[in-house]
């Protein structure tokens, strides 16, 4: 596997991996692998610039898991290149994603629970219905 993989140029898989990813999650994720793989080689430019295009894509889908890892992967890059500040920067903005990710979790479980409580006391669909969207509409 390693010779097919050396035989192939690093630019022929980069169109290859561009040609192949329809969109969305699968995007982000694509350039985001290259440019860790951009990481591993050195190429730290063209690294931050695969890794940008993974950030503009995740925050335009709201992907906020794969914004989550494409933060990361530029804190690496900005490690790499010993910008130590602004990796610390991407990972506190890491932990803001991670901590709205958290709440709108509880709050999808906490629904989720008054859902079920309100269905076995025999409360209508309609009426539940109207409660969860007043509530997730916040």
């Amino acid at each position: 596997m390693r010779g097919l993989c050396e035989a192939v140029p690093l630019k022929v898989a980069i169109e290859l991996a561009e040609e192949m990813v329809p969109g969305g999650d699968t995007v982000v994720s694509g350039y985001r692998k290259i440019g860790e793989v951009y990481i591993a080689t050195g190429e730290l430019l063209k690294a931050e610039g695969a890794l940008s295009n993974s950030l503009r894509i995740a925050q335009k889908t709201l992907d906020n898991m794969e914004l989550r890892v494409a933060l990361l992967a530029f804190a690496i890059l900005k490690f790499h290149g010993r910008h130590i500040d602004y990796a610390k920067s991407y990972l506190n903005e890491d932990t803001i994603v991670f901590l709205f990710v958290h709440e709108k979790l509880e709050l999808a479980r906490h629904s989720g629970n008054h859902a079920k409580a309100a269905r076995d006391s025999g409360v209508s669909h309609t009426m539940l219905y109207r409660w969860l969207k007043r509530v997730t509409s916040r």
